[in-house]
């Protein structure tokens, strides 16, 4: 007999496992296809009542064996994982139903991965076990890696090259923690700094936010994140920003506040909150002066979860300098902007997809005037560029708000931290007006003006397939800001439920602010704006535009790069930018201006040469020579056995 737990993971898993190996089973495609997508929707819709069943049930911890080679594997249910997977599998859903109306989207194999990703996400946030918690990030990396199909090779390879780097690092952090410890069970693990002292935590946790800060995009390690974007399928990238991003951050928070805990100094949160918010600048300032839309998102991604990495920083310092209770607030922050972070980015990244697919045009200099010809999915993106804004009463507003909410708690204080936390939001401040313009020239470029192009004009009707998902989340962007409070309250009493963490009074989260009533508010000040306007209309006159004698066309709008000069001459320096001259019919000079990234130009590219030119070293000792392989080994054999006399 099977208890709850066991049958609750067997109905999250089985369908999906099933979906993984029809993609194998040879027949047609397009078929085999949507038939293992729609296996792995019936997985997520079981992973949406993951908090409900712990919440009701609750479901349990469970262990098994798997032999000796491979050793024991541990799941265990907690308010917060349940809570991510939740989340989770609702976006994973609706980037499922997408992926659906789009049949030439549907590869078998990329579809089989899918079923396989999800697998790893579910089992890698509930993993109790070490050997099943690496095992399962490896494989988010590894899958991910392989939907990636498509995309230009030194892209993908670039991505897989960083994200490993960073798996090694984790890998090489839990191994210490099992070794510390005594055992590979996570739920056992606590009080590492009664063990090893303070240092050697603050270096564990350091090395896990650079671990996870490969696959999140924290500065220097997004290197991979624009050209991939850019180039692979929209549904992988969506998968890629969203669901893993919630496991990286999970995962994250874990190991900081149980597995480790936080160690009694001010210096790691010092250097964290350096990158995050130097990461988060980078990102805002980039997504200025990008061209494509992807790009656009992928920027903004890495702005986004910087500051979710600056949050996590920010309740070490907290955990340090105060009791639990900030420490959960801040903690909720980050949790929340997570969660509405796989919301509004899902449903900017499948407008994306769905305006390629529709229109074929993947540049914004060849875009315009969609809201004329595409009303609803022009509004589905209103919604995501308010909420990618932090916009009031939509979702990315209220953790922002939390955000800045609980650093000023902090900042009233007598601590040096008043010192640091006036910059951390000025950091904030200054990110999300950035980013606000940022999202404000990519709506007002796509849908607004004049078309640029005849594929513009010329584009396909969405149909209610394609619409459906989009509606869903844009009303869950709606739905969670409004409701943002008792959301709120759930993940703080989580969080002290799953990691060391004081409990929150819930009046310090509403007592300045209620998105319902600021929702109202708005409503009424937009209707009274209407009807004044409709009171104090004047007369329209139609008259023809003053144009030189000539004759006005889609080329004379202000252009985005036009919008983005100002800021490209002023940080010059910084992007290192190029000009393209092309020549073009007529006789005269197109001239247009790339970016490189300095991190590509000035860390990776030399990295780069430097392991090529050690390779081609290493490739000389490896003569074919029998006795030099001897050699080698005897010197191996000698150095490994001085070392251990010695040790």
């Amino acid at each position: 007999m099977l208890s709850d737990s066991e049958l609750y993971l067997a109905l999250l898993l089985l369908p999906s496992l099933i979906g993984a190996l029809i993609s194998v089973v040879p027949g047609k495609k397009t078929v085999i296809a949507k038939a293992s997508l729609v296996f792995c929707a019936v997985s997520c819709v079981v992973g949406i009542f993951a908090y409900t069943a712990n919440y009701r049930l609750p479901l349990e911890s469970m262990s098994w064996n798997v032999g000796p080679l491979a050793g024991g594997y541990a799941v265990a249910f907690d308010q917060l994982s349940t809570a991510m997977m939740c989340m989770s599998s609702a976006v994973y859903f609706l980037v499922i139903l997408h992926m659906l109306s789009c049949t030439e989207s549907c590869d078998k194999g990329i579809c089989g991965l899918i079923c396989v990703l999800f697998m790893a996400i579910m089992l890698a946030m509930c993993a109790d076990s070490v050997i099943l918690l690496l095992v399962s990030w490896e494989l988010v990396t590894l899958t991910t890696f392989l939907m990636t199909k498509g995309a230009d090779e030194v892209y993908r390879w670039r991505y897989f090259t960083i994200t490993h780097f960073g798996g090694l690092i984790i890998m090489c952090v839990f191994a210490a923690l099992w070794y510390l410890y005594g055992t590979g069970t996570l739920s056992a693990m606590t009080g590492l700094g009664s063990i090893t002292g303070s240092l050697v935590s603050a270096g564990l946790i350091l090395l896990l936010f650079i671990g996870f800060g490969t696959k999140l995009g924290l500065m220097p390690f997004h290197a991979w994140m624009p050209d991939l974007y850019n180039s692979a399928p929209i549904h992988s990238v969506t998968l890629l920003s969203t669901v893993c991003s919630n496991v990286a951050i999970l995962l994250l928070t874990k190991s900081a506040f149980l597995w480790i805990g936080v160690p009694e100094n001010a210096f790691l949160p010092g250097i964290i909150i350096i990158l995050a918010s130097l990461g988060s600048i980078w990102g805002a300032m980039e997504s200025l002066i990008q061209t494509e839309p992807r790009r656009i998102l992928a920027y903004s991604s890495m702005e986004n979860m910087s500051m979710v990495m600056l949050c996590l920083a920010m309740g070490i310092l907290f955990e340090v300098e105060f009791d639990g209770v900030l420490t959960t607030m801040v903690l909720a922050a980050a949790i929340l902007h997570t969660i509405n972070h796989g919301f509004f980015k899902s449903l900017m990244l499948l407008n994306v997809g769905t305006i390629e697919k529709l229109t074929g045009e993947k540049s914004i200099s060849r875009m315009g005037g969609l809201a004329l010809y595409l009303p609803l999915l022009s509004l589905f993106a209103f919604v995501g560029t308010l909420a990618l804004a932090a916009i009031p009463p939509m979702n990315g507003f209220v953790s922002e708000w939390l955000m800045i909410k609980t650093v000023v708690l902090a900042g009233t204080g007598e601590s040096l931290l008043n010192v640091a936390l006036p910059l951390i939001v000025a950091v904030l401040g200054v990110c999300g007006t950035m980013a606000a313009v940022s999202y404000a020239r990519l709506y007002g470029f796509v849908f607004l003006g004049r078309p640029r192009s005849e594929s513009m004009k010329n584009s396909r009707k969405m149909g209610k397939a394609l619409a459906l998902p989009l509606a869903v989340l844009s009303a869950g962007c709606i739905l969670i800001g409004l409701f943002a409070i008792p959301i709120i309250e759930k993940i703080c009493v989580a969080i002290p439920a799953s990691v060391h963490a004081g409990p929150v009074d819930t009046h310090l989260i509403s007592d300045s602010m209620d998105p319902a009533m600021i929702a109202v508010f708005l409503a009424i000040a937009g209707l009274v704006i209407y009807l004044l306007f409709k009171v104090f209309k004047k007369k329209k006159t139609v008259t023809p535009t003053w144009d030189c004698g000539t004759e006005l066309n889609e080329v004379m709008q202000y252009s985005s790069e036009g919008f983005s000069q100002p800021l490209v001459r002023v940080f010059h320096p910084f992007y290192g930018d190029t000009v393209e001259v092309k020549d073009v019919s007529g006789g005269t000079d197109s001239y247009r201006i790339h970016f490189s990234e300095p991190f590509i130009k000035h860390i990776l590219v030399p990295l780069g040469r430097a392991v090529n030119t050690l390779s081609l070293r290493v490739e000389k000792m490896q003569s074919g020579n029998i006795q030099a392989y001897l050699a080698y080994l005897l010197v191996t054999l000698i150095v490994f056995l001085l070392a251990v006399r010695f040790i």
